[in-house]
Formats: C-alpha cells, structure tokens, sequence
C-alpha cells in the first residue's frame, strides 16, 4: 500500500492510503526433471537408512552396557561378574551357615576362582569374620 493524495474534488482533498491493490508478480515454476526428484528422492531414503542403522546400533550398544556384564563389569562388591555367573551360588541368594563353615569355605564355594575378592566383601557386608552355624548371609 502506498501513501498518497486520492483524486477528489479540491475542497475534499486529503493524505490518505491508497488502497488500490498492488499487481501481484506471477512467479512462473519451472519443472523440476524426473531424474533430479528421482535422485533427491533416492538421497533421501539413504539418509533416512542411514539415521536408522545408527539409532538401532546405539540402541544395541547401550543395551549390551547397561547391565555391565557384556563387557567385564563388577558387583556391588567388586566382584567380576563373569567369577560371580560361573560361581555355584550367585550374587544376592542367601547362605545358610552349615556347622564347619567359615568364611574362606564360604568364599571358595561363591568364587572358586577368586574366593580373596568375595571373603574381603563379606566381611565388608557382615562386619565381621566369624560366621555362626545358622547365620543367613547375604552372599555379595
């Protein structure tokens, strides 16, 4: 819209806004070849395949990491969890004590391996080295 002074008689002339309607520019599309929406198309998909592949590759890294086992990871007592898998009894079953247990037979039967790892985090956990017929420990 311009500013200007409308054709009105003399004694009615004003400033006001011309409200004529400015021509509109027709802007003429040019086709866009087969070959070349083709081939957009073509490098589209291949990106969409290739956001898709690393989403699922992400995915599956973090799922294999989250429990930490895949990759050599530890307990809660730093006891390996390939030592704590093969063990005869596993992290977080309770022990019952037998009558000639004591803490190194207990930690030979969790961890035949390693049993040093597993004794120092049961008497981490029990507070104690002596286990008593009966006791149920928490095995690390």
């Amino acid at each position: 819209m311009a500013i200007g002074i409308v054709n009105t008689p003399r004694w009615q002339t004003r400033l006001e806004v011309d409200r004529r309607v400015p021509q509109q520019v027709v802007i003429q599309r040019t086709p866009v070849p087969l070959a070349v929406r083709r081939a957009a198309r073509a490098r589209m998909l291949q990106r969409r395949r290739r956001t898709f592949f690393a989403l699922s590759a992400l995915i599956a890294v973090v799922a294999l990491a989250w429990p930490g086992s895949a990759f050599g990871g530890v307990t809660k007592y730093n006891v390996n969890m390939d030592v704590a898998m093969n063990s005869r009894y596993h992290s977080g079953t309770v022990y019952i004590v037998g009558a000639h247990d004591t803490i190194d037979t207990i930690a030979t039967a969790v961890s035949p391996q390693h049993p040093e790892l597993v004794r120092r985090a049961l008497v981490e956990s029990l507070r104690s080295t002596v286990v008593t017929p009966g006791e149920h420990v928490l095995i690390p």
